[in-house]
């Protein structure tokens, strides 16, 4: 009996490393983001898998959903989600450092702060 519950102690430790760094958490996408450098520019990824962009001139929403761990499919919507959407990818690559979020679309590269979550 002692040596099952030593293989099963055993057993339970190699799980938790193994699945360990598969729990690690990721922040979350959702929320409103200011463009850091055009302040009146913002995109918000809503939790029902809805976006809206807004530039204070144009608002444009959408649909989003993630693709693998760092990748988001965007489908905008109207003739201004219709123009953007064919002069840039609409597959973006994001990355999260706390507050910050940098989305990559196509060649162009633009950094984000969260300020609503």
């Amino acid at each position: 009996m002692r040596k099952i519950l030593t293989y099963l102690t055993l057993l339970t430790l190699s799980l938790g490393v193994v699945a360990g760094p598969a729990c690690i958490f990721k922040p979350s996408l959702v929320g409103k983001w200011q463009n850091v450098q055009e302040n009146n520019q913002y995109i918000e990824f809503i939790k029902d898998g809805n976006v809206v962009f807004d530039n204070g001139t144009i608002r444009v929403t959408g649909t989003y959903e993630l693709v693998g761990d760092e990748y988001i499919k965007v489908d905008l919507e109207g003739l201004a989600g219709g123009l953007l959407n064919l002069v840039a990818a609409n597959t973006w690559k994001y990355e999260i450092s706390g507050n910050l979020m940098t989305l990559q679309i196509g060649d162009q590269t633009t950094t984000f702060k969260r300020v609503k979550s």
